[in-house]
């Protein structure tokens, strides 16, 4: 990372293929200068957040693509823990009837490291999702190659990892 006229500057690695850079920019301050600056050294710039977008003046002078597939979701843990009011009405629904079919039966643990057999399960599961859910789009390919990619070196990232079992089974994860 580096800081630009006080703007955070971060080059990553694509998450599909590891090596060609991502370039994102995060900040408010002098947002035009930054970017044509950035602009120097790629062709693209990627996961900027509505706050720094909000600060370009010359919005017209860039092509600016908003991803709905990368919307990131910000809750309130009290809000997640009591599920209060109308807006989570249905997230109450859902959680009751599972507490009610499978709450005794069900386990969760939190895991800091993985072995090849926890591994190779939650690989199971990540091409289940793919088959399933997204149907093979090019979203769901490129979250599958990335989740794969964090899995396959789970232990050196210093991540949690939440393993959901009932009945024993592994059933389902969270990063």
């Amino acid at each position: 990372f580096s800081i630009l006229n006080d703007n955070l500057i971060i080059k990553l690695p694509d998450y599909l293929d590891g090596i060609a850079p991502v370039y994102s920019i995060l900040g408010k301050n002098k947002i035009d200068e930054s970017i044509e600056k950035l602009f120097e050294i790629t062709t693209k710039i990627s996961l900027v957040p509505d706050v720094t977008v909000s600060h370009i003046l010359k919005k017209d002078s860039y092509q600016i693509i908003e991803s709905i597939d990368n919307f990131d979701y910000l809750y309130e843990i009290e809000n997640l823990i009591n599920l209060p009011g109308k807006q989570y009405k249905d997230k109450r629904n859902r959680l009751n009837k599972f507490s009610n079919t499978f709450g005794d039966r069900t386990t969760i643990t939190h895991l800091e490291k993985l072995n090849m057999t926890q591994t190779n399960q939650a690989l199971k599961i990540v091409d289940l999702w793919l088959e399933n859910s997204i149907n093979g789009t090019d979203y769901g390919m490129h979250e599958t190659t990335a989740i794969k990619r964090i899995l396959n070196d789970f232990n050196n990232l210093g991540l949690i990892f939440n393993e959901i079992k009932i009945d024993n089974q592994t059933v389902g994860f969270s990063i």
